[in-house]
């Protein structure tokens, strides 16, 4: 049985890495600038959001150009690490201060920092020129497949599952 899924699981694998690499070719193809990520030099892509509530008191900072450096301190170990990882593979720079009413728990931490991050990345990216509306990244980690969806349209929401 352990086979069975191991040999699915390598084939699944094998189709997500296919798949990544036709939208690579697909995104090198296109000349476009949003296909490497690089705005060419033209207006920096950076943005700072400060939040201050009852419960927390937030600050963000994103270099969308960035290469990936990240300073997270939310006091929420699990989400620092997930920001940290966003920021890692996203290849933009990150900073994100919060204290919080850790002492009742975690959500307002949670929410209120996901509500800064993206205000910050809104700022950050203006108008949005350049910019695809959405896309999505699938890879496997460990015993885990992560999938990530993103869409730039202005709608408010965040989730992390």
């Amino acid at each position: 049985s352990s086979d069975v899924s191991r040999e699915v699981l390598v084939e699944q694998i094998d189709a997500l890495k296919r798949r990544n690499e036709q939208l690579e070719a697909m995104l090198a193809s296109s000349g476009s600038a949003s296909a490497n990520g690089s705005n060419n030099g033209s207006e920096r892509r950076v943005a700072e959001v400060k939040r201050a509530t009852k419960e927390t008191d937030i600050r963000v900072f994103v270099n969308i150009d960035g290469t990936g450096k990240c300073d997270v301190a939310t006091g929420v170990g699990f989400l620092d690490h997930m920001l940290d990882q966003l920021a890692k593979h996203g290849m933009f720079d990150l900073e994100v201060s919060c204290k919080g009413d850790l002492w009742i728990d975690d959500h307002h931490t949670t929410e209120d920092v996901a509500i800064a991050l993206g205000q910050c990345f809104a700022d950050a990216l203006g108008n949005k020129a350049g910019i695809r509306r959405f896309g999505s990244f699938t890879a496997p980690l460990d015993e885990a497949l992560i999938d990530v969806t993103l869409d730039l349209s202005g709608r408010a929401a965040f989730y992390l599952a």
